[in-house]
């Protein structure tokens, strides 16, 4: 079936018109016929040449462990994930995104991976320049399908790029301390998780420093070692079943573990965590979206209270 609706997507434009000229052009049980195929085809037309191209904006306050309910302090977080570029199909441009990006306030932008799809390395500098014109400092870390699973291997040539923009910092296996109205915030990035290759980090930060971690799959919840202090992780990957037909899409997720989109709070090795996945922008395999169009997710955290200087010393 799938394979099928693959076949089917490279062919809607054509079908549709087909469709259409018949509708006008034929009488009787043929007009009948052409009406109702083009009604059937119109659906995976949308799926293919109109949602894709909408690209929406989901505001959500989240609230870390220690928060006060009200009167906190608080920062905002653009996240956005699974570009997916492609040189082959109707990908959203990396320069589109940033522009509709930059009508929103926020104190720093979070890309969770999976930046390409089939994209030539030469291509590389061109798509992604637009991501160095943030006056906010862009966070990003890599996804299955940026390091070649399944795919070309572009890690390292998306890594090099990635470091030479201003204000753009890669967090493969590293950590950012983010300040933002005197408050630290620590950014975890890790590896892709389909690498095997995730290096946690030693050290925890402050007491009141909240921890959050940057990753593409959120199946890495289930794989952070128990004495890794975290309060919010940040992912993509699933895209929200990319065709979202009820009762289906579900079966599509590729993770080992039940998440779909949104805020989930699960039970991992160090206790109860919250886990936030965006349905991201682009396309994977089938190259439609259905009811589950791009997004940005533009995220207000509340920050548990610093402690006192009489607390912590």
């Amino acid at each position: 079936m799938i394979e099928f609706l693959k076949f089917l997507s490279g062919w809607l434009i054509w079908l549709f018109a087909i469709g259409c000229l018949m509708s006008l052009f034929t009488r009787g049980w043929l007009r009948g016929f052409s009406i109702f195929f083009t009604l059937m085809i119109a659906v995976p037309a949308y799926a293919h040449l109109i949602e894709p191209r909408i690209l929406r904006v989901k505001t959500v306050d989240l609230t870390l462990p220690g928060a006060p309910a009200e009167n906190g302090e608080s920062l905002r977080l653009l996240l956005l994930a699974d570009i997916h570029h492609n040189d082959h199909d109707y990908s959203m441009s990396v320069e589109r995104v940033v522009r509709e990006a930059k009508k929103l306030e926020f104190d720093a932008v979070l890309i969770a991976g999976d930046l390409v799809r089939s994209l030539q390395p030469e291509g590389i500098s061109k798509t992604f320049e637009a991501l160095g014109t943030f006056k906010k400092p862009v966070y990003v870390v890599l996804g299955n399908h940026d390091v070649g699973r399944p795919g070309q291997d572009l890690g390292l040539e998306l890594t090099t790029y990635l470091n030479s923009l201003p204000n753009v910092h890669l967090l493969n296996n590293r950590t950012a301390i983010l300040t933002v109205n005197g408050r630290d915030v620590w950014i975890t990035g890790t590896s892709d998780l389909w690498e095997r290759r995730i290096v946690y980090p030693t050290d925890n930060p402050p007491p009141g420093v909240p921890r959050l971690i940057l990753t593409h799959n959120p199946d890495v919840a289930f794989d952070v070692p128990p004495d890794v202090e975290w309060d919010l992780m940040l992912s993509g990957h699933t895209h929200g079943g990319q065709v979202r037909i009820p009762t289906v899409y579900e079966h599509y997720i590729p993770t080992d573990y039940p998440f779909d989109i949104n805020l989930h709070r699960v039970n991992v090795q160090s206790g109860e965590k919250q886990v936030w996945v965006t349905s991201g922008i682009g396309m994977s395999g089938l190259t439609m979206r259905f009811l589950i169009p791009p997004r940005l997710d533009l995220l207000t955290l509340h920050l548990p209270p610093q402690p006192s200087t009489d607390e912590t010393d």
